[in-house]
């Protein structure tokens, strides 16, 4: 499949009452990836191979976590992507967001990348418990 990264890529969702979702979004890239170079080899061969479509699959996850934060907006939804050491699962970040869920919620506002934060003004701020 090729050489893998030295980070995973994660996409998370959670609002004042903690974790709503983590996707590992590293393997579908891969294969998306992986996909494309099969797909050019097999145009040169005169083959039909069907591409992985990674970008609608991800745009999909990203419009349904969106839309559930828009129509819950009272929740006051964050949805993040952010990069971690491919040692890491999502399985790992669940247990974290469990043991210390503002910490967790810090280091992803401080690392990752926003797509939707609809957080708390500071005098409406409610940590995570």
């Amino acid at each position: 499949m090729g050489k893998k990264s030295k980070d995973r890529l994660f996409l998370v969702s959670w609002d004042q009452l903690g974790l709503e979702g983590i996707v590992d979004l590293t393997e579908r890239h891969e294969e998306a990836v992986a996909s494309e170079k099969l797909a050019a080899w097999n145009v040169l061969q005169d083959k039909e191979h069907r591409v992985v479509e990674f970008d609608t699959w991800a745009t999909h996850i990203i419009n349904v976590m969106t839309m559930r934060a828009r129509f819950n907006s009272h929740r006051h939804y964050e949805i993040f992507t952010f990069k971690a050491d491919y040692d890491m699962c999502a399985e790992d970040f669940r247990e974290l967001f469990t043991t210390a869920p503002q910490e967790m919620a810090e280091l992803i506002r401080a690392k990752g990348q926003c797509i939707l934060n609809n957080r708390a003004s500071a005098g409406d701020s409610i940590k995570i418990t």
